[in-house]
Formats: structure tokens, C-alpha cells, sequence
């Protein structure tokens, strides 16, 4: 199952979370796992001069959410949301 939120939505559930960050990159409409949107990322990783050792990807599927940033190098971490 594929959950697409608007992108509102998305920032308010990330910023409840209470995590520091530099910038909040979020797929709409172009989401993961499409390509496209890691594209998207890249390219505002490189506007805000980090790289991928500086990027978290934090999902709950790791089919969907994990398995392309882990394939590109970055850090992610998995929510198991049945626990």
C-alpha cells in the first residue's frame, strides 16, 4: 500500500516529530519510490551545498521508503509501525 498525502499534510506530520533540521523535501506530486523525486532531492541537496552523508530517510516501507536511498548511499531508517 502507497499512502500519497498532500504535501501539507506531510510537513505538519514530519514537524510533530520534533527533528532538527536544514530542509524538508517532500514528494507532490512526484513521491517515493519514483525516481523523479530523488532527482528532486539531489538537486536541493546541491542548492543547500549537503550530500548525501548529511541526509536521513526515515520510512515505514522498506520497498517504497528505503530501498532507492539505501542504493544511493543515504542513511534511513526504518519505523515498524506493528510494534
Amino acid at each position: 500500500m502507497i499512502q500519497l498525502f498532500p504535501k501539507s499534510y506531510k510537513r505538519q506530520r514530519f514537524l510533530r516529530l520534533s527533528v532538527k533540521h536544514t530542509a524538508l523535501v517532500i514528494g507532490d506530486p512526484i513521491d517515493k519510490p519514483h525516481p523523479e523525486f530523488f532527482d528532486k532531492l539531489e538537486n536541493e541537496l546541491v542548492k543547500l551545498g549537503l550530500n548525501t552523508q548529511n541526509t536521513i530517510f526515515i520510512g515505514d516501507s522498506p520497498r517504497n521508503d528505503l530501498a532507492i536511498p539505501l542504493g544511493k548511499g543515504y542513511k534511513a531508517y526504518y519505523i515498524n509501525r506493528k510494534k
